[in-house]
């Protein structure tokens, strides 16, 4: 049986903390385009998990945020380009 060393809980935090990161990257990222493209869907955007003792849960919430925030703006993106495209046909009468 291989013990863990402080050592390893040190890199294991560290690699946590990158993976903390990367994600508050890209909620960030996604965030960001729908302040700036699309602001009519930000009140939709549920608050993001507050930081707790226990870090992996933490972390699961986090993806999860993001998975749900993502997933809002790529709905709402294929929901406008539908309505778009049938008003397009609507008024020219062509089916694109």
């Amino acid at each position: 049986m291989t013990r863990l060393t402080s050592k390893d809980n040190h890199m294991n935090k560290k690699l946590n903390m990158e993976t903390e990161s990367e994600i508050n990257a890209k909620i960030l990222q996604v965030t960001n385009v729908i302040q700036e493209k699309f602001p009519e869907i930000s009140n939709y955007i549920e608050e993001k998990p507050a930081i707790s003792d226990n870090h992996s849960s933490y972390l699961e919430r986090l993806k999860a945020y993001y998975e749900s925030v993502n997933s809002l703006l790529t709905k709402y993106i294929k929901e406008r380009e539908t309505i778009l495209l049938n008003r397009t046909k609507y008024k020219t009468g062509y089916d694109f």
